[in-house]
């Protein structure tokens, strides 16, 4: 699969959208979740290859991190992805059933929490960590 980024822009005073893609993910039908941070870097959660994937905001590819394993630090599955109010990356890591945090740069913080399958993360407007599986969804006032 691949990424596509759209672009806003205007041509002759009518608003457009320019496309461009970026990036190859491997993966099934579904488009891969993404978030964004405050300086506008994209970070993809590439589930195919256990990974995020990182590129600036004009989707110019920069790193990545994370790669297959169970350690801290390691992804499986990476199903959802988000990020907080001080640009920490946090991952729903589905295979190894917990929900994992990284900074922008990619490197490890800490494992937030151990749920069963997490499915998708957000942030709530009181900064509160959102974690949904198949079929509940849990809510950490701090995290």
């Amino acid at each position: 699969m691949e990424a596509v980024w759209f672009r806003p822009g205007y041509t002759g005073g009518k608003p457009t959208c320019n496309m461009s893609r970026f990036g190859s993910i491997e993966g099934g039908w579904v488009p891969p979740p993404v978030t964004e941070d405050k300086r506008g870097n994209i970070f993809i959660a590439d589930k195919k290859n256990d990974r995020v994937l990182k590129y600036d905001k004009n989707g110019v590819y920069l790193s990545s991190f994370g790669s297959r394993g169970t350690g801290a630090g390691y992804l499986l599955s990476p199903l959802g992805i988000c990020v907080d109010s001080r640009d920490r990356v946090i991952v729903a890591d589905n295979g190894n059933q917990r929900v994992e945090m990284f900074t922008a740069e990619g490197d490890h913080v800490c494992t937030v929490a151990y749920i069963s399958r997490p499915v998708r993360v957000a942030i709530g407007g009181e900064g509160q960590l959102v974690v949904s599986t198949d079929y509940f969804v849990t809510i950490l006032p701090k995290h």
